[in-house]
């Protein structure tokens, strides 16, 4: 998909002049476009005090739940340009990366995020972040959006975001509203295997260590820290797992561990050969980011998982990784012992048929498994028509 030359390209009549105090907007559409500017926006990330913001762009633009919707990069320049591509990071008040919702060839006109933490959406200052968010929000509609969400990460910013939104945006009749979540997204790693399972609760503790001894008598299994194995025999391990993914999502996970920079793969082994459980992320910067675990079948009594964790945390401690992150979060029970942080959401809605059925289906089973739908259905939020 090509690049958008101009918000015309998008709907027919032009918005309104920018001012000097607003930033001027470009928007790339697809995801090759997107990743010519990968390197701009990796600096612009680090600028911004996000580092890691962006490093990975490509792998979540081809993750499975994006196949079907449509990415754009929106830039907030400080200055109009003729070519976006001539953009450098300090030419930036900051960035965002949406995704437009399609129904087979036909797009929904509907722009939400992919990343509920808000770590990787909108990139800019912490003390900006929020006015960039709603700028993005406003422009989106400006430009034909029936409905947009937008998600970053709280940082300094104590302001309500309505009283933002009814200051910043024009006033069009658009519904507008927000909310500000807080998520447990990360376990700090301490300088010690005992410092750090110290924050966990007893019962955890206990089960870390007394499943890993349990797998290692039973099954003389052993950690693996640098997992090597064929496609075939990684597709195979899918298949045995607790929860096997299609096989064209193996597929890619294998892929993405000698394509994706960082990536690594570590595992437990028994003493007859067979591969218990592996997990799959990337470590950067300090910090450790689970992307995907799987757990051998029919082993319930040992608890996989659970003994897995434990190797696992021990070795990325031994790493000196400070941070450990849970991609999409975790079952397992150590989530209650993850540090909080807080995302805003910032919300926009074009009154019409669309969103009524959005409305609709946000009652259903659907909305239970959609984030969008999950706001809308959510009647805390207090929706305000600007």
């Amino acid at each position: 998909m090509g690049r958008v030359e101009s918000p015309d390209d998008l709907k027919g009549n032009s918005p309104s002049p920018v001012t000097a105090a607003e930033p001027e907007f470009h928007v790339l559409k697809g995801r090759e476009d997107i990743l010519r500017m990968h390197a701009v926006l990796v600096e612009l990330s680090s600028r911004c005090e996000q580092i890691g913001g962006m490093d990975y762009i490509a792998l979540f633009l081809d993750a499975p739940m994006n196949q079907k919707k449509i990415p754009y990069l929106l830039l907030a320049a400080a200055r109009a340009v003729g070519d976006p591509f001539s953009l450098r990071a300090e030419d930036l008040q900051g960035a965002a990366v949406v995704y437009e919702y399609g129904i087979g060839p036909w797009p929904t006109r509907v722009f939400v995020t992919d990343d509920g933490s808000g770590s990787r959406t909108v990139i800019a200052l912490p003390e900006d972040r929020s006015r960039v968010t709603i700028k993005v929000c406003e422009h989106l509609m400006r430009i034909g959006a029936r409905a947009a969400l937008l998600s970053y990460k709280e940082q300094i910013d104590p302001q309500p975001k309505d009283a933002q939104i009814a200051r910043l945006v024009e006033r069009r009749g658009w519904l507008w509203g927000s909310q500000v979540r807080e998520m447990k997204t990360y376990l700090s790693l301490k300088p010690t295997f005992d410092e750090t399972v110290s924050q966990l609760g007893k019962h955890t503790r206990r089960n870390l260590r007394y499943y890993r001894r349990r797998a290692e008598i039973e099954l003389g299994c052993r950690f693996v820290p640098e997992v090597s194995m064929s496609k075939s025999e990684f597709c195979e391990v899918n298949r045995v797992c607790t929860h096997p993914v299609d096989k064209r999502i193996a597929v890619r996970r294998y892929d993405d561990l000698s394509k994706v920079k960082d990536s690594f793969c570590v595992g437990i082994r028994a003493e007859d050969g067979r591969w218990l459980s592996l997990i799959g992320g990337r470590r950067h910067h300090g910090w450790t980011e689970v992307d995907w675990q799987i757990n051998r079948m029919g082993m319930d009594r040992l608890s996989l998982g659970t003994a897995m964790r434990c190797f696992f945390l021990e070795n990325e401690v031994a790493l000196g990784a400070k941070r450990l992150y849970f991609e999409g979060g975790t079952p397992h029970t150590m989530r209650h012992s993850l540090l909080t942080e807080k995302s805003v959401d910032i919300f926009a809605l074009r009154p019409s048929w669309r969103v009524s059925l959005m409305r609709f289906l946000s009652r259903t089973t659907l909305g239970k498994r959609n984030f969008m739908l999950q706001t809308l259905a959510d009647e805390s939020i207090r929706w305000q028509q600007l």
